[in-house]
């Protein structure tokens, strides 16, 4: 901001005029600075990952969120719910009439202290009994069949040594086939994809790709639109792996930060997936201290959860 100072008609009004002037120039700079972009704060946690508390700028609001950096692909670990319930009810950790094909994330943050940070995996078709929406592939072993949908149209595969995110049309996956993910061990479905190649994909890109009616193009719009919690998996740059949970944001903006520098405010995305939104969505990292920070909903019933060991 530029004050412009007339001829003051004395010493005292040329006095005030400078300090008003010099007040609101400080008062707009404050404002500025308070409106550019933050970098993440990035901290150590347990099992090398690195975490940040950060706060988004989204026009002129800041949305807050959790996010956790994993050094490697080979930190992640698909856990199946009924597995993992079968091997604690062994053990004798629960009570033998907790749920046997389901977990939450607060069960997994109590009981099971080898899980650096976890995340909602994906959709549910179902709350009750949890069912997941879109195919989920463990060690090479199919668990949740594919779904044909622009809802779910991206697939996140890894194995020990490498990860990398999908538009599923690209891989053949349909209803009734996996397509070429026979290379990876591990695979789950998700969507929409956000960020391909670094660049932003947008409601009129998804729309262009699936060939929606009237309907589709709108609840499209919808998406894009509506500010909600949503979590995500991004692949930077580096080719680390960012998981997190953003609060009361829309995809049309989310798409904008992701592929931005941190410097910039973003995370440098090459590649982004949205994992799920509301309801189911939370998640937690657990610290160096061994007590856990979470954010959105951590007691939700859940058939899968991608946790980093």
């Amino acid at each position: 901001m530029h004050c412009k100072l007339k001829q003051p008609s004395s010493k005292s009004l040329a006095l005030t005029t400078w300090l008003a002037c010099s007040l609101t120039a400080l008062f707009w700079s404050a404002f500025s600075f308070g409106d550019s972009p933050l970098k993440p704060k990035w901290v150590a946690g347990i099992a090398g990952t690195e975490f940040a508390e950060h706060y988004f700028t989204d026009s002129s609001k800041r949305v807050p969120s959790l996010l956790v950096r994993v050094p490697s692909a080979q930190r992640l670990v698909i856990l199946d719910g009924v597995k993992w319930n079968s091997e604690v009810l062994g053990s004798g950790n629960v009570k033998q009439d907790a749920p046997s094909s389901e977990v939450t994330l607060e069960r997994l943050a109590i009981r099971d202290s080898s899980i650096a940070a976890a995340v909602t995996l994906n959709y549910l078709k179902s709350f009750d009994p949890p069912i997941a929406r879109g195919f989920v592939k463990i060690s090479k072993r199919l668990v949740n069949e594919p779904f044909d949908s622009w809802l779910v149209s991206g697939t996140f595969c890894f194995d020990e040594n490498n990860a990398k995110i999908y538009r599923n049309r690209e891989l053949g996956i349909t209803k009734s086939s996996l397509g070429s993910t026979d290379r990876w061990s591990n695979c789950f479905q998700a969507g929409p994809v956000l960020v391909i190649n670094g660049i932003a994909i947008t409601a009129g890109d998804l729309k262009e790709h699936y060939h929606q009616d009237d309907a589709g193009n709108a609840a499209i719009d919808v998406l894009y639109s509506d500010e909600r919690t949503q979590g995500f998996i991004c692949i930077t740059r580096a080719s680390q792996v960012v998981l997190g949970l953003i609060e009361n944001i829309a995809l049309s903006a989310m798409i904008e930060l992701l592929p931005k520098s941190e410097a910039e405010g973003g995370l440098s995305c090459n590649s982004a997936m949205r994992l799920f939104s509301n309801a189911p969505a939370g998640t937690f990292v657990r610290l160096s201290d061994g007590s856990i920070l979470k954010h959105g909903r951590i007691n939700v019933s859940l058939p899968y959860v991608l946790t980093v060991k």
